[in-house]
């Protein structure tokens, strides 16, 4: 998979991926409630490094997606933030 523009955008580089892998949900026992509190996701803007899981936002696919749409929020404002940063330099 390639996201091409974004991570031009964010990295300044396109990225070689060399392993890909799809995990579901087949063995999974749900929780009543989410695990953490913390938020929907986990984000850290320094190592440029997140994390999505329905393990944050609730069980099954519908927290997964919360959990990814958290997510996307997280770097959609990263990138906007540093393209900002790299116009004003």
């Amino acid at each position: 998979p390639s996201f091409g523009p974004l991570e031009m955008a964010y990295l300044g580089r396109s990225v070689e991926w060399h392993h890909c892998t799809v995990h579901r949900w087949r063995y999974a026992r749900p929780q009543v409630q989410p695990l953490t509190s913390a938020g929907s996701c986990w984000w850290d803007a320094d190592q440029r490094l997140g994390v999505c899981s329905d393990f944050f936002s609730g069980c099954g696919v519908e927290g997964a997606w919360l959990s990814a749409q958290s997510l996307a929020a997280q770097l959609s404002f990263a990138l906007a933030r540093t393209a900002a940063l790299r116009a004003v330099s």
